[in-house]
């Protein structure tokens, strides 16, 4: 996902968008470092669909990778980005509570998962 790739092709620089988006209050307008920031790390979904409304696109279009396979899931709140299918497995596995998919087998069949990080 090349977001500022996207808003660059439409026109747009990262000022001109921040002048637009809605801040925390509602009210038009943020900084240029709070779109950077947003763009850079793992936007909301929320974010990305406002992003494409100002823009004139379709969320998929701002976030499609040519070179790559992409699915974003909205789990609990957090956007989990998906690029294979072992990938969506683990999110998958991780929504049913089920043990995470196996990393790998060592020479005499032992398997190996995928730890859970502590909460």
């Amino acid at each position: 996902m090349n977001l500022k790739k996207v808003i660059k092709e439409r026109g747009w620089t990262l000022e001109r968008l921040a002048s637009e988006m809605k801040g925390k209050d509602g009210v038009k307008g943020v900084s240029q470092p709070s779109v950077s920031s947003i763009i850079n790390g793992n936007p909301t979904f929320d974010k990305l669909q406002e992003i494409a409304s100002i823009i004139g696109v379709s969320v998929s279009e701002l976030v499609k990778d040519e070179n790559q396979i992409n699915g974003y899931i909205e789990v609990g709140g957090e956007l989990k980005k998906v690029t294979s299918v072992e990938e969506l497995e683990r999110v998958l596995s991780e929504i049913k509570g089920e043990r995470p998919p196996i990393l790998h087998k060592n020479i005499r069949g032992k398997e190996y998962f995928e730890k859970k990080a502590e909460e």
